[in-house]
């Protein structure tokens, strides 16, 4: 016994399934970097409040003077970035209020660094 099925439109069903597939992927990301910001500004020091709320995702192409982290996928990449000019400094540890590295330690509470 012989059994022949016909499939119609398959190529219009993979078409969708992949864009639903892509939005999801799109915003399951920026959730995620939305969440990285938060915590990146939780861990922050505050003196004035310069620094912390200095802290915002742009598009990493963009050229601007700035302390940048990027993390993404090979299409996805979203720049984490902070525009305090002594970000560096802080996170270097010349603040008592957080500790060496803390950029690097919520990268990596978020998977980002190896």
């Amino acid at each position: 016994m012989v059994v022949k099925l016909r499939f119609r439109n398959v190529e219009s069903f993979r078409k969708e399934l992949d864009n639903k597939l892509s939005r999801a992927t799109e915003q399951a990301f920026q959730a995620d970097q939305e969440e990285m910001l938060r915590d990146l500004k939780a861990e922050t020091p505050v003196a004035t409040g310069e620094a912390r709320d200095s802290w915002y995702l742009q598009d990493p192409g963009f050229l601007g003077l700035s302390y940048s982290l990027l993390s993404g996928t090979n299409e996805l990449k979203s720049g984490l970035k902070n525009s305090a000019s002594h970000i560096v400094y802080l996170n270097w540890g010349h603040s008592k209020q957080a500790p060496r590295y803390f950029i690097e330690s919520v990268l990596s509470d978020h998977g980002k660094l190896d």
